[in-house]
């Protein structure tokens, strides 16, 4: 007998059409988990009763959880249960408390006592504020690697996320503020969005993307970020199970050993100088600034994609020859540098520009999955948190793959129209029948063939 996935084996439809051109009708699926079943009954606009959920679509972020087999993953990674609660529901309850709008472990623990539906959905009996702090806090740091590198191997079983030679690599940092006393192992750093220095974490975070995907592969906190990205880049071709050798980062990681290390493992970078660092153009040693703005005068600039550019090679002490390309965009001259002598100027240029989306990224994860919401101060639960929050974003971000009219949705949105829909609830033993009042065509998408091709191994 043909062996089916857990997708093809836990999605059954009754039925063949597109409900989102059929508005008037109503649609029903049977979507059953391993901890119980649940029949989606969707329909158009009917009234309320007195039971309902705000959060159905968490069914669709459960259905990815057991696509991605991360209960299986939690058991290899040695995370164990607490208080007789098991992990994979301590574990998805905190990955799924931003999204139920918790800002703590207790607001958690409130919304699962008084919602039927999220009760019964993964957790049994729901967890106490105390279960879910010890949890937590119980986490060390290799068995959050050890899960982090499950996950991210998981999704190179799928075609559509796997990871290509051709590749980039982006990393970043950004800023976790704390006040207070009761923190671990923080420490004073730059926050370059307040332009001040503040006290917290800096989580350094490598993400994958090749122009079409793009995720969290894995991070590092409170470490010297020029010593510990040689050792994060090597623990990702590790993850990915393919070398990319194309990274791309921000002017605050501009050191010398760092590009020489980098050059002798075989991997071509991209980032911006300082403007102070010193360069050799010719016989003439300069400033990146001075070279920018006053050696070169009569320079021929060209055009591609909108962009004016120019390009040229000169000799970096104690490193090599680089390339720089200076691009004039939007009255803002940007100038950038590259050990990839034969790269195209163009493809310099587009190569930084994916920085965006580990910028978006990190304002996403503070915006709308509580980044900044820290549950804890011991250090090791700031590592789980984080990872939490990184594993959030990858699951929300499925979603985008899914519907077109999720492609180049900001997070938020896509959990406004996908994630907190509000249904009515009847419970019949084991069984609850959601029916959904509003937001049941995205809904309804998530039950086609769209999330088994999403998900094809």
């Amino acid at each position: 007998m043909k062996e089916t996935s857990p997708t093809e084996r836990d999605i059954r439809f009754n039925g063949e059409k597109d409900f989102s051109k059929e508005p008037g009708k109503s649609y029903t699926a049977s979507y059953n988990f391993k901890t119980f079943t649940s029949k989606i009954r969707i329909e158009e606009n009917k009234k309320s009763r007195s039971k309902h959920t705000e959060y159905a679509g968490l069914l669709a972020v459960a259905g990815a959880w057991e696509a991605l087999e991360l209960d299986q993953h939690i058991r290899e990674a040695g995370i164990v249960k607490k208080r007789g609660h098991p992990a994979e529901s301590l574990t998805f309850a905190s990955v799924v408390r931003p999204l139920i709008e918790a800002k703590s472990t207790l607001a958690m623990s409130e919304k699962l006592k008084n919602d039927d539906f999220l009760t019964k959905l993964r957790f049994g009996s729901p967890p106490d504020q105390r279960t879910h702090n010890r949890f937590i806090q119980s986490l060390n740091l290799d068995q959050i690697n050890s899960l982090n590198n499950l996950v991210v191997r998981e999704l190179q079983n799928f075609k559509k996320w796997r990871a290509k030679k051709d590749g980039f690599l982006l990393v970043d940092l950004t800023a976790i503020h704390v006040h207070g006393k009761n923190y671990e192992n923080v420490k004073k750093l730059y926050d370059a969005s307040l332009e001040k220095v503040v006290t917290g974490y800096e989580p350094m975070v490598l993400s994958y993307t090749d122009g079409h995907k793009f995720y969290p592969v894995a991070f590092l906190t409170q470490e010297k970020k020029t010593d510990s990205l040689p050792s994060l880049i090597k623990k990702s071709w590790n993850f990915l199970g393919t070398k990319v050798n194309k990274i791309v980062f921000d002017g605050g990681f501009y050191s010398i050993p760092l590009f020489n290390e980098l050059d002798d493992m075989g991997i071509i970078f991209v980032t911006k100088p300082r403007k102070n660092s010193q360069v050799f153009y010719g016989i003439h040693m300069l400033t990146f600034e001075k070279l920018s703005t006053e050696w070169i005068k009569k320079v021929k600039y060209s055009r591609k994609y909108g962009w004016r550019y120019a390009e040229w090679k000169a000799y970096l002490p104690r490193f090599g020859e680089i390339k720089i390309v200076k691009l004039l965009d939007k009255n803002q001259e940007v100038l950038l540098i590259t050990n990839d002598e034969d790269m195209p100027a163009e493809e310099v240029i587009k190569a930084y520009k994916m920085r965006w989306q580990t910028e978006t990224m990190f304002r996403e994860c503070k915006q709308n999955l509580g980044l900044n919401n820290l549950p804890t101060g011991k250090f090791s639960g700031i590592i789980a948190h984080i990872f939490f929050v990184l594993l959030g974003y990858i699951l929300i971000s499925l979603f985008k793959r899914v519907e077109k009219d999720f492609n180049g949705r900001s997070i938020s949105t896509i959990i406004r129209m996908l994630i907190r829909v509000t249904a009515d609830i009847i419970r019949s033993g084991r069984e609850i029948v959601v029916s959904i009042v509003c937001g049941f065509k995205y809904y309804y998408l998530l039950f086609t063939e769209r999330l088994r091709s999403l998900l094809e191994k």
